[in-house]
């Protein structure tokens, strides 16, 4: 009895663990997210209207899917930790989504914008990435501790106009001493003496890592416009290639037909002969062009799976 009570116990957890909520629009009231409700899919711009407030707590994970973002035009909270981050990410980021099919990339959202109306934002302990623009605050009432952003295609972080320098996977702090005193230490402002030495290797390691997304997704629709190209060339030549074939062989028959000697037969063996250094051509061409083709679907298929 006592095994079958926890094996229960424990399919309810796993299915607790894959719950999965969807969030889009306006916000009717103030709202608390847990991490409870993981992942969170946002369909359609996730909007916090004037007078309304959104928490997100620790563990919270937002998957935004392409074209769409968070507008905070009344109040926003995050209450991440150091060990439970609130994640701002793309849907395809297989670090949060174990179902994503595909690699995520700069750009694929297009990030938290904070409007003048804002009532004053704070995000605590926070992950955000891929995105276009990371957070882009027109009202300066807002308090960044330990933001990590990491491959956001445009900016990471702007503020009444003003572009903020923030490096890749180096926690960001902005207006929190105004706040609180005693604000949690960052690799930014920690009194370590070695404190930047340590920041070194992390930013190094992601502007690699940077540099190689960015280099796969060449290679990825370079892949692509091979294949296409190959055989949107290739697939008409072979198709002439059958054509060429047909009437070589009819002009076989016609020469069988008639004296070697003749004229008619000297005129057949003439026009067979340009026809087959065409059809040479065509056929070395189209063999060439579908190689190439196949090899660049092939190559665009696997930038997906490594």
């Amino acid at each position: 009895m006592k095994t079958t009570s926890a094996a229960l116990l424990a399919l309810l957890l796993t299915a607790g663990s894959m719950a999965e909520t969807h969030l889009d629009g306006n916000l009717a009231q103030n709202t608390v997210l847990e991490k409870a409700g993981n992942p969170y899919i946002v369909d359609q711009d996730y909007i916090v209207p004037v007078g309304k407030e959104l928490t997100l707590k620790q563990g919270c994970v937002l998957l935004f899917k392409a074209f769409t973002g968070m507008r905070v035009e009344g109040k926003l909270v995050v209450e991440g930790t150091t060990e439970e981050p609130v994640v701002f990410t793309s849907q395809y980021d297989a670090d949060y989504n174990p179902k994503s099919t595909q690699l995520a990339n700069p750009f694929d959202w297009n990030g938290v914008i904070i409007l003048k109306t804002a009532a004053g934002t704070v995000m605590n302990n926070f992950v955000l990435r891929y995105s276009a623009y990371g957070i882009n605050a027109q009202n300066p009432n807002v308090i960044v501790r330990n933001g990590d952003f990491r491959q956001n295609g445009q900016l990471h972080f702007t503020i009444d106009g003003k572009t903020q320098y923030v490096q890749d996977g180096v926690p960001f702090s902005y207006g929190a001493s105004a706040a609180d005193p005693t604000p949690q230490p960052t690799e930014s402002t920690s009194s370590e003496p070695n404190a930047n030495k340590k920041q070194e290797p992390r930013a190094k390691k992601s502007a690699k890592t940077g540099t190689v997304a960015k280099q796969k997704k060449v290679f990825r629709f370079a892949c692509l416009g091979v294949g296409v190209a190959g055989l949107a060339v290739g697939t008409p030549l072979i198709i002439s290639v059958g054509k060429d074939w047909g009437e070589m062989k009819d002009l076989t028959a016609k020469m069988e037909a008639v004296a070697q000697a003749s004229a008619e037969h000297t005129t057949y063996m003439d026009k067979y002969k340009d026809i087959e250094a065409s059809y040479r051509g065509k056929l070395a061409g189209g063999i060439i062009a579908e190689t190439l083709g196949v090899l660049g679907l092939v190559g665009f298929g696997l930038t997906f799976a490594f």
